[in-house]
This record gives C-alpha cells, sequence and structure tokens, in this order.
C-alpha cells in the first residue's frame, strides 16, 4: 500500500487531462511507489467527462461537495488533505488554484498543469476565441464532439465554471446537459 494520497482539483484540471498528461509527472515523483497503486481523489462541482478510449481501466474517487457555493472545492481538498496529512500520508495536489501552494512543504507537493502554453499569450474569454478553440478541436470534423472540459486547455486561466457561465450567456454557443459545446447555426 502506498503513503500516497492525490487530490484533484476537477473543477479546474479536467480529468482527460490527468490521465493524459499528469499522471506521468507523478510517477516521477513518487518512485519507487506504483501510480497505479493509489485511487485519486477527484473533488469536483461540475459535471466530468470521461472519453472513450481503448483499453481503458482506471479505478478513481469521486468526491462532491454539499454545496455550490464558490471555493466548496477548494475548502474540501484542503480539509480532506489535513486529515491525511496528519495522518503521515504524502500528498499531491493537482490543481491551478495557487492557494494551494500556501500549504506546500516536503509532504505536500502541489502539481498546476499549464496546458503546454506557459510561454504563449494566453487568450481572453471571449465569444470568437470560444468559436476559434471549438473549430480547432473539431479540426474539420464537424461531427466531433467538443466539451467544456476539452476548452480549458484553451482557457487555462479560467474555471470550468467560468467557462460555462460565460458561454451561457452568449447567444451564439450552447452546452448541452453532458456539457457537449457546440455552436448554433443560425
Amino acid at each position: 500500500m502506498s503513503n500516497w494520497e492525490i487530490f484533484l482539483d476537477g473543477d479546474n484540471i479536467p480529468i482527460e487531462h490527468f490521465y493524459n498528461e499528469i499522471t506521468e509527472k507523478i510517477s516521477n515523483i513518487i518512485k519507487p511507489d506504483n501510480i497505479n497503486d493509489i485511487i485519486p481523489n477527484i473533488y469536483s462541482q461540475s459535471n466530468m467527462v470521461f472519453k472513450y478510449t481503448s483499453m481503458r481501466d482506471v479505478t478513481m474517487r469521486i468526491c462532491c461537495c454539499n454545496t455550490t457555493n464558490k471555493n466548496a472545492t477548494d475548502a474540501q481538498i484542503i480539509f480532506n488533505v489535513g486529515k491525511k496529512h496528519a495522518q503521515g500520508k504524502k500528498i499531491i495536489i493537482v490543481s491551478n488554484d495557487k492557494i494551494f501552494n500556501e500549504i506546500a512543504d516536503n509532504n505536500i507537493i502541489v502539481i498546476q498543469h499549464n496546458n503546454n502554453i506557459e510561454n504563449e499569450k494566453k487568450p481572453k474569454l471571449r465569444k470568437n476565441n470560444i468559436i476559434n478553440a471549438i473549430n480547432n478541436l473539431k479540426s474539420g470534423n464537424e461531427s466531433k464532439d467538443v466539451y467544456l472540459c476539452d476548452l480549458c486547455s484553451y482557457f487555462p486561466n479560467h474555471q470550468m465554471s467560468k467557462l460555462r457561465h460565460y458561454i451561457n450567456s452568449l447567444y451564439d454557443i450552447n452546452i448541452s446537459a453532458n456539457d457537449c459545446v457546440y455552436i448554433k447555426q443560425i
């Protein structure tokens, strides 16, 4: 059994990014432990999308907050990190929220994910930028679904809840019940 615990802030790091891009970073940190022996704790107030991947087999704990108040997810993570830290566990927090940097120490590691655009100018949350991101993600395949979590890679400075709120305020772009984002055909 591993002495590590992983806490993922699912409100600003999509699960697909975690499994596709961050688990390798974590594997390098926790050596000689095996990441497959650790069940990640995923905290979220928003819908989570799991995309089909052939032969995928993952185990995770999904933790929902009691409220939808701002920062409820962050508060839950901090509370549970404190409990596990008191039990002597080593902690990895995966989040882009800078609040977690304040509790980082030798036994609490914070991994921020910048979606590979660290030195590039990050696009502003504007309707045209969202439309361009949707079109880029579709890459010519009009039947390809684009989800809210996919847009997080284009707007890394914004949480999914802020993206959802902004898109819901637009007339030309809609979000379905399962967080599929599409441009209205006029």
